[in-house]
């Protein structure tokens, strides 16, 4: 998976909604928004800062710019030991705390034991 991509399924984590479905756009001129015109999804204003400004980096449109996974890594075991973000609940009617399935993720792709689905729940690879 490439930097940009994880920023983006970061993002699908957090806000529980496919990006740009409500642009309405075909692929080709999706893509042509994404590249050209760096089109990114609106992160909610009720999102961390922290997590926020990895998604961010992530999709950077620089290549170069982006983090390495490394780096992304140690961001979210350090939003992991984070009380406040672990306690964080997203501005809407579901109160589920999303940034635990996300730091789950996280560990997996870093210790290379990856189930290959974005898991927001438990399985045998990320229990």
């Amino acid at each position: 998976m490439d930097v940009y991509s994880f920023g983006i399924c970061l993002w699908e984590l957090y806000t529980r909604r496919i990006p740009y479905r409500s642009l309405g756009l075909n692929p080709s001129h999706l893509v042509v928004r994404v590249v050209r015109e760096e089109l990114r999804p609106q992160i909610p204003k009720y999102c961390p800062k922290a997590y926020a400004d990895l998604m961010q980096a992530c999709w950077a449109p620089k290549q170069e710019r982006r983090p390495p996974f490394t780096e992304i890594i140690a961001q979210l075991e350090r939003m992991n030991k984070d009380p406040v973000m672990l306690a964080h609940k997203p501005g809407s009617d579901r109160q589920q705390t999303v940034p635990k399935y996300v730091l789950r993720l996280g560990r997996e792709v870093g210790g290379v034991e990856f189930c290959g689905v974005l898991c927001v729940a438990d399985c045998d690879v990320c229990a």
